[in-house]
């Protein structure tokens, strides 16, 4: 059965809601120029609602220092979401990462070294953006790159009405939402958070 992981939480009661409805991992932003970033002091409460999923702290182009540092707060992974290199992982403990590609209109060229990390997560390219576009990629591009082993977080666009064609047609590890499940900016919709991990999950 595919995993889901809901990201971009910003409040301890959608990490509790999204857990008990079945999510496996829940993101949390900690990049100061996401919309959705959240506040060190804001971390704690989210942190713990989350527990029974894995905890993952997502990054653009962070420090080590910075990286350790979420370790140290509760987090359990890491996903990378800018232009960190291989060299920069095995520091972090690559075991620990999820590497983000942005996918446009080509397949996206993943080292080998990646099937060593936890997993490799495609997303919709933007110029103005690192992830959050809400829109959709070619997934015949995912599909290539899942066939050749990497294990796979889908995200990109996805949404109640499209998740379980996607989970079909990929037939990814995991599939990952956020703006695909919101109220509004930072504020997940339970209707649709339940909707979501049923759908995915009833294949």
């Amino acid at each position: 059965m595919v995993k889901v992981k809901i990201c971009g939480i910003t409040r301890p009661e959608d990490a509790e809601f999204a857990v008990r409805m079945g999510a496996d991992y829940v993101g949390v932003i900690l990049y100061p120029k996401s919309p959705r970033f959240v506040l060190p002091e804001d971390r704690k409460e989210i942190l713990r609602a989350s527990e029974g999923a894995v905890k993952v702290a997502v990054f653009v182009n962070p420090t080590l220092e910075e990286v350790f540092s979420a370790f140290e707060e509760g987090f359990d992974l890491v996903q990378l979401h800018g232009e960190e290199e291989p060299g920069f992982a095995y520091k972090c403990g690559i075991e620990r990462v999820i590497k983000a590609f942005r996918v446009g209109k080509k397949p996206p060229d993943i080292e080998e070294v990646w099937k060593e990390a936890h997993g490799v997560l495609l997303d919709t390219y933007s110029e103005k953006a690192y992830g959050g576009t809400g829109k959709v990629f070619n997934w015949e591009l995912a599909k290539a790159v899942a066939r050749k082993g990497f294990r796979l977080f889908l995200s990109g666009g996805l949404k109640t009405e499209n998740v379980k064609e996607a989970v079909l047609k990929v037939r990814p590890y995991a599939v990952d939402v956020s703006s695909g499940v919101e109220l509004e900016l930072g504020v997940k919709d339970k209707i649709k958070v339940e909707s979501f991990i049923k759908e995915a999950k009833s294949l």
